[in-house]
């Protein structure tokens, strides 16, 4: 009991710790953002496509101050902190009994520090104590997947991949010494084997934690911690598809003549990148605390069905625009603006009726049972309008009740006047 509350504290001081270093790094980050403006390892920009002189001339362009995009940075870092502080102090205070709930707000206490961005304007004048961010880096990232062995309930499924997430954290303490004294290897062919080696084990390491969550979900939980999983799994599905959003910002290449509306579009995409990012503990936390679990299924409906909707509505969109441009551009010469006006009404006519469609579609699919009752009780209230017979009435119900709702036995009583 004692170890439990001396482990909550410690993973409490850890959070506030990281909230206080960040706080201070605030009062000395307009002098490091601007020494570092045009650094292309040390300055800050949306995605791996910019450099930091782009990034530079796309401020001045749009008028904004050049340490623009550091403080966005900054914030980006202290607005995770605040989302996660109150779900890891929910946690430490009222999660399950047992060892996995805090270790689940040490996990959540070390996303802010992803990378150790956090730390890199009170390091900046102490280059060789860079290890310092490495290592929190590594830990962070590789603690929140090791979390998806023992996810939801702390019992990893089956039992012995427990053995595999041992291994694993032993690797990553095996890997401090490294960054901290460098590699004696490096560059020689020694080197490069142990480096396909550990990229190797940490595939493996990341495909087993993933692949025990397939096994548990499908052969191992039970309903309550299937609604855990799919709140979280949701959530994940969002981040990844956050990073897919990025993509073509980061793939294609960028106009030199118009670098202020690139940036733009480049914060758009990190904007909704960082959206996904902070839905993560979020969503972790409501699971291991199952708060309102039961609406996730509802959620998932209409995540899936809205976007199915707006990517069909939006292709239908731009392809009637293009159409309609061309064939008006063929009988007048020039393009008109009654194009877009009619692209826009025929979307406002589709709406619903593809709407309807997508969610019969996505009911029958993948929540199929609940597409069935449905179906089951039309069918009954239909019968129950032309029926007047009791007896047959009755055995409509009974069936539509046993067909709904599974239960073991059904009966029905019927009290006589």
């Amino acid at each position: 009991m004692k170890l439990k509350f001396v482990t909550r504290v410690l993973v409490a001081l850890i959070t506030l710790s990281i909230l206080a270093v960040t706080l201070a790094s605030g009062f000395i980050f307009q002098e490091y953002a601007l020494a570092n403006l045009t650094n292309d390892e040390t300055s800050i920009t949306p995605n791996g496509a910019w450099a930091a002189a782009q990034v530079h001339t796309a401020l001045k362009e749009l008028g904004w101050p050049a340490t623009t995009m550091a403080w966005l940075s900054y914030l980006r870092v202290l607005l995770s902190i605040l989302t996660v502080i109150p779900v890891i102090f929910l946690l430490l205070l009222r999660a399950p009994e047992g060892w996995f709930g805090i270790y689940v707000a040490f996990v959540l206490a070390m996303i802010p520090a992803l990378g150790g961005s956090f730390l890199q304007p009170l390091l900046a004048p102490y280059p060789d104590l860079k290890f310092i961010r490495q290592i929190i880096g590594g830990i962070s990232w590789q603690s929140f997947f090791i979390m998806f062995f023992f996810f939801p309930n702390g019992r990893s499924a089956p039992r012995w991949i427990r053995w595999m997430a041992w291994a694993w954290i032993i690797s990553m303490i095996l890997d401090v010494p490294q960054l901290i004294l460098g590699d004696p290897f490096s560059g020689q062919r020694l080197g490069n084997a142990l480096l396909q080696l550990e990229n190797f084990l940490g595939f493996a390491f990341l495909f087993s934690a993933l692949g025990s969550q397939f096994y548990r979900y499908f052969w191992v939980s039970n309903t309550v911690e299937r609604q855990q999983t799919k709140l979280v799994v949701i959530v994940l599905v969002f981040l990844l598809l956050s990073f897919v959003v990025n993509i073509p910002l980061i793939s294609r290449p960028l106009d030199p003549q118009q670098l202020g509306r690139e940036l733009i579009l480049a914060l758009l995409g990190w904007s909704f990148n960082l959206l996904s990012i902070m839905l993560v503990p979020l969503a972790i936390g409501a699971s291991i605390l199952r708060y309102r679990l039961w609406d996730i299924d509802v959620i998932v409906r209409r995540t899936l069905q809205y976007s199915l909707v707006t990517g069909v509505l939006a292709l239908v969109f731009f392809g009637s625009v293009t159409v309609l441009q061309a064939i008006f551009s063929a009988i007048s010469g020039e393009q008109s603006s009654l194009a877009i006006a009619l692209s826009t009404l025929a979307i406002a006519a589709l709406f619903n009726p593809l709407r309807k469609r997508v969610q019969a579609f996505i009911d029958k699919r993948f929540f199929r049972q609940g597409y069935n009752a449905r179906k089951t009780l039309e069918s009954f209230a239909a019968y129950a309008r032309n029926e007047v017979e009791l007896s047959r009435l009755s055995a409509e119900l009974v069936r539509a009740a046993s067909d709904t709702l599974k239960p073991d036995k059904v009966s029905l009583w019927i009290k006589k006047n």
